[in-house]
């Protein structure tokens, strides 16, 4: 048998399914020294649950939709580029913390006009 970690993408230990539309969120801390770089099916639940776990406050910054597989592919290859904030206690999501950058939304614009609009290059 498979283990529960392997299998089709709709069924992925992380509850994001790849096979269905996806959202890829950026979120920045109250102080403005970090970023989180994360993705959902369902943005509305996924806010409220790091309001709930997250130890200080943030706000949205951005919310980009597209088909699963490329928000995954966009989410992957943003997580590498930036350096992670290492915060020394865990709590969901923390991981996907990175250190501020404004690149970020010059990032985030280019792929909108250049994935979302004209199709996968």
């Amino acid at each position: 048998f498979p283990s529960h970690d392997s299998g089709c993408p709709g069924c992925a230990k992380t509850g994001f399914d790849r096979t269905k539309t996806g959202f890829l969120y950026v979120l920045r801390s109250e102080c403005g020294t970090t970023m989180k770089i994360g993705i959902t099916n369902n943005p509305e639940r996924r806010h409220t649950e790091l309001t709930r776990d997250t130890p200080f406050s943030f706000t949205r910054i951005e919310l980009i939709e597209g088909p699963g597989e490329q928000i995954a592919n966009l989410e992957k290859e943003l997580l590498a580029e930036y350096q992670p904030a290492e915060f020394t206690e865990t709590f969901d999501g923390y991981s996907e913390w990175r250190l501020w950058s404004e690149s970020i939304r010059h990032k985030l614009i280019s792929f909108m006009n250049k994935e979302l609009t004209n199709g996968p290059v």
